[in-house]
């Protein structure tokens, strides 16, 4: 006996081959939503062990669950922009070494470019401390397993937007 075509009707085929549909339907379904790009995570998945994000944000919170959408169901996406954004604030950096505020020769232009390269620090800074805050919501500052200071990139991360906010203040 041989499984039926999905587009044949049903009402042509007997009780067996209509019991061998569906259990060959219901298969492929249950593959789908198993498979790695359609599986849901969640923070049991994710191994995340922090019950209250900041003491504050328990995991049915709703920014959390935000949080945790970005960091998590979009994982690929939220590195690959703060990765460009790097990339950028890399080559703002080498671009500013050129700027001598010294030196001005041509009055205006070494202001104005150094305004820019200000107003893209600041803004690269608020974009890696919204990056921070999204990560460390999502998985709990330090004390539990797993948390946002137990990799030890987030612990540079985490210096870098330090330094960048004592650079900001003074």
């Amino acid at each position: 006996m041989g499984t039926a075509n999905f587009g044949q009707s049903t009402t042509n085929l007997g009780t067996e081959q209509r019991i061998e549909l569906l259990a060959s339907q219901k298969s492929m379904t249950e593959d789908a939503q198993h498979s790695g790009k359609n599986k849901k995570r969640s923070f049991i998945s994710c191994d995340l062990r922090c019950e209250k994000s900041y003491f504050i944000f328990n995991q049915d919170n709703f920014l959390r669950k935000i949080c945790f959408w970005i960091c998590y169901q979009h994982h690929s996406e939220f590195e690959y922009v703060i990765i460009v954004i790097i990339i950028l604030g890399s080559v703002k950096l080498a671009a500013a070494t050129f700027i001598d505020m010294d030196n001005i020769e041509v009055p205006g232009i070494d202001q104005q470019m150094y305004n820019y390269s200000e107003m893209l620090d600041l803004i690269f800074n608020i974009i890696f401390q919204i990056e921070f805050l999204i990560k460390s919501i999502t998985m709990g500052l330090v004390i539990d397993k797993n948390s946002y200071l137990t990799d030890g990139w987030n612990k540079l991360d985490f210096i870098i937007v330090i330094a960048s906010v004592n650079e900001m203040i003074l």
